[in-house]
């Protein structure tokens, strides 16, 4: 079986690396500290899922479900912020967001919504 590859944009250190003590057992994971390289990433490598922050400096998770949308992109996000109440405003992108994760992250429920979102 091949390994997922997930790519991570969090401009928070301590969220990614919890991201990562979470999920780098189970599947291959990329990184970026905002969303400026994301449509990037995507064109140069596979991937299954991004696990995306909403707010960020420069390029935040709003500007990139746009982005995403605009380059007909077909990968799956995983929404992960301290404010819920963005969610229903990210939703409004016309991007599908897959599914939700509030901060601070309960790893059991991350690793069951990535599960869910790639069908293992």
């Amino acid at each position: 079986m091949t390994t997922r590859t997930i790519l991570i944009v969090d401009d928070e250190p301590s969220s990614r690396w919890v991201f990562k003590k979470i999920l780098d057992r189970t599947y291959s994971l990329l990184m970026a500290e905002n969303g400026r390289p994301v449509l990037d990433i995507l064109r140069q490598t596979t991937v299954d899922l991004i696990l995306l922050d909403l707010l960020m400096p420069e390029v935040d998770g709003f500007k990139v479900l746009r982005r995403l949308k605009e380059e007909g992109a077909t990968v799956p996000v995983i929404v992960a912020t301290a404010h819920p109440s963005q969610v229903p405003v990210a939703m409004e992108l016309s991007y599908p967001v897959a599914a939700c994760v509030s901060k601070p992250i309960d790893a059991r429920y991350l690793q069951e919504t990535v599960a869910q979102v790639l069908g293992a």
